[in-house]
C-alpha cells in the first residue's frame, strides 16, 4: 500500500492532479478574499458617526452604539471566517477528486499515443530489419558462390528487388501522415473511375488470398480528386481483403448517406470489431489486438487513419459500422458533384 502510494505520488498523474488543484485552490482562497473584505467593509459601514435616537426617543451617544455594534460585526467577521474555512476545506477535497479526474482526462490520451507510438516504433524497426537482413544474407551467399549462374543471379536481383519495394511502401506511407492538410483540388468524378481503379490496385492481392470482390456500385458523381479518392478507397478494400477469409466474398456498394454525400462502403465476412476498438481504430499507429490481427496480416496502423485524412481534405469522412463475428462495414463519404451554372 505504501509502495504504491509512493508511486502514485511520482507518478506524472499526480503532478498534474497538483497543479491543477493549485489552480483551484488559488481561485477559490482569491474568491474567499474578495468576499471577506466586500462583506467587512460592508459591515463597518453600520458604525455610527455620532449618535441615534432610541425607541424612547432619547439621544444615545455613538460610543455606546459603537460599541455594540463593533461586538456585533466582529462576531459576524468570525463566523464568516469559519464559514469561508470551511467551504475552502470542502473545495479542497473535492478540487482534489475532481483535479484527479481531470489528470486523468488530460493524460489518458497522450499516454496512449506514446504507447502507440513506441509500439509502432518497435514494429518498423523489426520490419525494416526483416527484409535488410533478409538482403545481406541473399547477397552473402551469392558473394561467396565462385560461379554464379544466370538463373541464381536473377533470383537474388528479383528478391532484393522485391524487399527494396517493401521498404518503399513502408516509407511512402508513412510521408502520407506529413502530407499537406489543405484542400484538394476536386472536379467532378464518376464513382466508377475511382472504383475501377482501387479494383485494378487490388486485384493481385485479392487473387492470391482468394478473395471474390462484389462491384454493386452505382456511377453517381462526386465532388473529389479522383488519385487521392481511389487510394482512400484501395485502403478500404486492402483491409477487407486483409481480414476476410480465404474464399469469402467482399461487396462493394454505393449509398446516398445524406443530403450532398454519396458514400461507397465496402463490407466483408471477417471476424468484426470491439466497440471499445472502433474508438481507436483511427488513431494513429494504432494496431488491434483482436482476431482482426490474429490472422496473420501485417500493417503499421496506418491505412486507415490516411483514409480518414483524405476523406476529411474532401469535406468528407470514412465511416465503421461493425458486429464481432459478422464482418464490418467501412464507407468512403465523399460530396456529391457541384452542380454546373
Amino acid at each position: 500500500m505504501i509502495e504504491q502510494l509512493s508511486q502514485f505520488w511520482r507518478s506524472q498523474t499526480s503532478r498534474l492532479m497538483l497543479v491543477y488543484l493549485a489552480i483551484i485552490m488559488v481561485m477559490s482562497l482569491s474568491y474567499s478574499i474578495v468576499i471577506y473584505a466586500t462583506s467587512a467593509h460592508q459591515l463597518d459601514r453600520q458604525l455610527p458617526r455620532s449618535g441615534f435616537i432610541d425607541e424612547q426617543g432619547e439621544f444615545t451617544p455613538a460610543e455606546r452604539v459603537g460599541a455594540y455594534l463593533r461586538l456585533q460585526i466582529a462576531e459576524g467577521k468570525q463566523a464568516l471566517i469559519v464559514r469561508l474555512y470551511v467551504l475552502n476545506l470542502v473545495m479542497l477535497v473535492f478540487g482534489a477528486a475532481f483535479s484527479f479526474v481531470l489528470a486523468r482526462w488530460t493524460l489518458d490520451p497522450i499516454e496512449r499515443n506514446v504507447e502507440a507510438q513506441t509500439r509502432f516504433v518497435s514494429d518498423v524497426s523489426h520490419e525494416l530489419r526483416t527484409p535488410l537482413t533478409a538482403m545481406q544474407a541473399t547477397n552473402e551467399v551469392a558473394l561467396r558462390r565462385k560461379k554464379l549462374p544466370l538463373k541464381d543471379a536473377r533470383a537474388v536481383i528479383q528478391s532484393n528487388l522485391d524487399d527494396v519495394q517493401r521498404l518503399q511502401r513502408m516509407t511512402t506511407t508513412m510521408l502520407e501522415l506529413v502530407a499537406d492538410d489543405r484542400p484538394l483540388a476536386t472536379a467532378p468524378t464518376n464513382l466508377h473511375d475511382i472504383v475501377a481503379g482501387s479494383l485494378t490496385d487490388i486485384a493481385p492481392r485479392a487473387l492470391e488470398r482468394d478473395i471474390a470482390i462484389d462491384d454493386q456500385t452505382k456511377n453517381e458523381c462526386v465532388q473529389a480528386d479522383s488519385a487521392s479518392a481511389t487510394q482512400a478507397l484501395t485502403i478500404l478494400l486492402d483491409n477487407a481483403v486483409k481480414y476476410s477469409d480465404p474464399g469469402s466474398t467482399v461487396t462493394l456498394a454505393t449509398e446516398r448517406l445524406r443530403r450532398g454525400t454519396w458514400a461507397i462502403s465496402v463490407s466483408d465476412t471477417g471476424p468484426g470489431i470491439d466497440k471499445d476498438e472502433q474508438k481507436l481504430i483511427f488513431t494513429r499507429f494504432y494496431r488491434g489486438d483482436t482476431a482482426r490481427t490474429h490472422t496473420g496480416s501485417h500493417g503499421y496502423g496506418l491505412g486507415l487513419e490516411i483514409a480518414q485524412m483524405i476523406a476529411r481534405r474532401h469535406g468528407g469522412s470514412v465511416e465503421l459500422e461493425s458486429t464481432p463475428g459478422q464482418g464490418s462495414t467501412f464507407s468512403l463519404v465523399l460530396p456529391a458533384a457541384k452542380r454546373q451554372k
